[in-house]
């Protein structure tokens, strides 16, 4: 007969596991509009433009100050493309689109 007041307690390594499937769950939810925005034929051109503009082949200017921005402005085209490009593992996200839709 099982005790219903027992408390269940997790091992370290369930508890690690669970926190990554969290994670993992969290970033899905964050990156998702990211994916569908940029999936678009209209979202492509815009990242494309982005590249163009703000992801410049030469990173070092003749002035530290022009360093900084063209480094700054390369990093938010790497960030949206970290989030486009963010692997799904069908283990950790099961049924969250349902959840989340």
């Amino acid at each position: 007969m099982e005790d219903k007041g027992a408390v269940n307690y997790e091992t370290a390594e369930e508890a690690q596991k669970r926190k990554v499937k969290e994670a993992r769950q969290k970033l899905y939810r964050e990156t998702k509009p990211y994916r569908i925005m940029f999936a678009t034929p209209d979202g492509k051109a815009i990242l494309e433009d982005l590249k163009r503009e703000f992801d410049p082949r030469e990173l070092c200017g003749t002035d530290p100050h022009i360093t900084v921005v063209r480094a700054a402005c390369r990093d938010v085209v790497r960030y949206i493309e970290t989030m486009i490009n963010f692997e799904v593992d069908d283990d950790d996200i099961k049924d969250l689109d349902d959840i989340i839709s």
